[in-house]
């Protein structure tokens, strides 16, 4: 990146009025927490099976916030994977989670890393429902997408 066009960067940030930022941090800063109900498919080695957990997050600041996810898939799978995770909040609602994790079924672990974009849309009085696609990356052959729909809740 060449110093003019950092410089036109910071220029357009420092024009944005100091109010329209407030306002934009106003919901997090009220409502740190988040809690979210998720709704998946899990695709991996070739098979799908229906997907269910919960997410939290506590926000740190407008871009940064850390939490974890708990999710469960049926059969063919029957696996809990279980994640410490970052929210980086880019874009209003657009948002890049990621983290490490563990797989846990049978008597096996398989450390997991994901990788995943969402977009939260904010229904009012808090509630929000995020569309969401994840990568996993497992220590075997079996990496995984998750697609979800979680409805959540700040407070």
């Amino acid at each position: 990146m060449s110093i003019p066009a950092i410089a036109v960067g910071l220029a357009a940030c420092s024009a944005v009025p100091a109010s329209s930022l407030q306002e934009e941090e106003a919901p997090w800063i009220d409502e740190p927490h988040h809690l979210s109900v998720v709704a998946a498919g899990t695709h991996a080695a070739d098979e799908d099976a229906p997907t269910a957990g919960i997410d939290y997050e506590y926000r740190l600041n407008r871009i940064l916030g850390v939490g974890a996810v708990a999710e469960y898939a049926f059969e063919p799978f029957n696996a809990t994977t279980v994640l410490a995770v970052a929210d980086i909040h880019i874009w209003r609602g657009l948002g890049i989670q990621t983290g490490p994790g563990v797989v846990l079924f049978d008597s096996e672990q398989l450390f997991v890393y994901r990788i995943g974009g969402l977009y939260e849309f904010e229904l009012g009085g808090g509630m929000t429902i995020s569309p969401q696609l994840h990568y996993e990356i497992t220590d075997s052959e079996a990496d995984a997408f998750v697609y979800a729909i979680a409805l959540g809740v700040g407070f």
